[in-house]
C-alpha cells in the first residue's frame, strides 16, 4: 500500500486542525458561550460510532465517516442555515462549496489511495448511500442534542429548539433508545432547574471551557 509522504500527511493535518478552531455557529446564535469547535462534535461522534454493536454495520466505517463528514467545513466554515438565508447561499451552493473544498483536501494526498478515501467516505456521508452514513446521520443529530443538554446544565440556558432534530427522528433501534434516555434525563432534570431563554442570556463568546460542571447536580 502506498502511503503518505510526511509532507502530504503534515499538510493534511494543518487544514484539519482548523476544525478544533472551528466554532460551531448554531450554538453562538442560541446565547451559548465557549462553544464546541467542529473537532469537539466529530470527536463525540466517532465514540458513539465506536459504542456501535450490531453486526450488519461496519462500525470501522462508522468511524471513518463520522470524524470526515464535516472536514470541508476546515475550508468554509461551518455555516448555519440563519447564515445561509443572510447571504443567499442555497442549499444546493453550500453542498458544492464544500465538495469543491473536499476535493482541495483530497488533492493533499495526490498519487495515494487516501486522495480517494477520503472524497468517498464525504460523499457516502452527504448521499446517504449506504447504512453506515444512515448511522452517521442519525448520530449527527444526536449528538447535537447530548451537547444542547451539557449547555443547559452548565449554563442554564434554554436550547429546547435543538431537539427537534433528534426527538423522534433516530432509525436505528439502539440509537432511539440513546434518544429516549437522553430525552428521559432532561425531562427530570427540568423538574428541579429553570433555564433562561435566549434574551435573558448573555451575548456568547466562543470555544468552551471543560465540562467538569456537570458532575454537579
Amino acid at each position: 500500500m502506498t502511503e503518505p509522504t510526511a509532507a502530504q500527511a503534515l499538510d493534511f493535518l494543518d487544514v484539519v486542525a482548523k476544525l478544533k478552531l472551528t466554532p460551531r455557529t448554531g450554538w453562538i446564535e442560541n446565547g451559548v458561550e465557549r462553544v464546541e469547535s467542529v473537532a469537539d462534535h466529530m470527536y463525540r461522534m466517532g465514540m458513539l460510532s465506536l459504542l456501535c454493536r450490531d453486526e450488519t454495520l461496519d462500525v470501522n466505517r462508522l468511524i471513518k465517516v463520522s470524524i470526515m463528514h464535516d472536514v470541508a467545513e476546515a475550508v468554509i466554515g461551518d455555516l448555519s442555515p440563519k447564515q445561509m438565508r443572510e447571504r443567499g447561499i442555497t442549499k444546493e451552493a453550500k453542498y458544492e462549496m464544500e465538495r469543491k473544498a473536499m476535493v482541495e483536501i483530497s488533492e493533499i494526498f495526490k498519487g495515494t489511495p487516501l486522495e480517494g478515501e477520503l472524497l468517498e467516505l464525504w460523499d457516502e456521508y452527504e448521499n446517504g448511500t449506504t447504512k453506515e452514513s444512515h448511522w452517521v446521520k442519525d448520530i449527527d443529530r444526536l449528538e447535537m442534542g447530548l451537547q444542547a443538554f451539557d449547555y443547559e446544565r452548565v449554563q442554564g440556558v434554554d436550547l429546547t429548539p435543538f431537539y427537534g432534530s433528534v426527538d423522534g427522528r433516530m432509525q436505528h433501534p439502539w440509537l432511539k433508545s440513546l434518544c429516549n434516555e437522553l430525552m428521559k434525563r432532561r425531562k427530570e432534570y427540568l423538574k428541579t432547574h429553570t433555564l433562561k431563554k435566549k434574551s435573558e442570556h448573555k451575548p456568547a463568546s466562543l470555544l468552551m471551557p471543560c465540562l467538569s460542571a456537570l458532575a454537579v447536580g
